[in-house]
């Protein structure tokens, strides 16, 4: 059975004009915002409150980001599994970009932001049921270069791949998956949406979403991830 509840977003370091312009967009595809300025008061309250994503500025205005990050992934926080994304303006995004992978799984501008959030945010406390499964498959970067991977778990909207490659969030590239049902690979599309984190994830690699497949690819995913979910 699928999971409709709504999910909660804590907004940290928004200006107030900011966050209401945000909220009813987000409110609208069943993520409800919570918001709070102060960048020490969002420690805390992570501290006691789960929360499924949490979206801080760069800079914050009273305490440095990587704490506000220790502290969401903190091995005893609550909100431990939460995305965290960070919206920078310029002067700073060296520095968000630099925990991509280290506790922040998604950095955007502040001219990106009102556009992209509500999809970002969507994706990383994405509810489609995921089965772990040990599937065999290759892919094809922009360069052409191919190279292998093994998924840990697989959903009908995505895949969490191994891999050491130092794959960039965004990047889409042409798959194929090895799925027993069927004569062949599943092929498709898809886009790299995070990467693990060191004690959220059990494995390094990527998070990604399928955007598209080729022929039947779909149904025979469906098909394959169903059999193996009610094994």
């Amino acid at each position: 059975m699928s999971d409709t509840r709504d999910r909660n977003i804590l907004l940290v370091g928004l200006e107030p004009l900011a966050f209401e312009a945000l909220a009813p967009t987000l409110a609208s595809s069943r993520l409800l915002a919570d918001y709070i300025k102060s960048g020490s008061g969002a420690v805390e309250l992570v501290s006691f409150l789960p929360f499924d994503a949490i979206v801080a500025v760069c800079p914050l205005p009273d305490i440095e980001l990587k704490a506000l990050v220790a502290a969401v992934r903190a091995p005893d926080s609550p909100s431990l599994r939460a995305g965290l994304v960070v919206i920078a303006d310029d002067a700073t995004l060296e520095e968000a970009r630099a925990l991509l992978g280290h506790g922040v799984n998604r950095v955007l501008t502040r001219e990106e932001a009102p556009r992209l959030l509500p999809d970002v945010l969507g994706l990383l406390v994405e509810v489609a049921h995921r089965v772990p499964l040990r599937w065999q498959g290759h892919l094809e970067l922009p360069s052409k270069a191919e190279l292998p991977f093994l998924t840990e778990n697989v959903s009908l909207t995505g895949m969490l791949v191994r891999s050491d490659y130092p794959y960039r969030v965004g990047m889409q590239f042409t798959f194929e998956l090895a799925v027993p049902s069927g004569s062949g690979p599943v092929r498709g599309v898809a886009e790299v949406v995070r990467a693990t984190l060191a004690g959220r994830d059990r494995c390094a690699g990527v998070g990604v979403r399928f955007l598209s497949f080729e022929g039947e690819g779909r149904e025979r995913l469906a098909q394959s991830v169903g059999s193996r979910s009610r094994a």
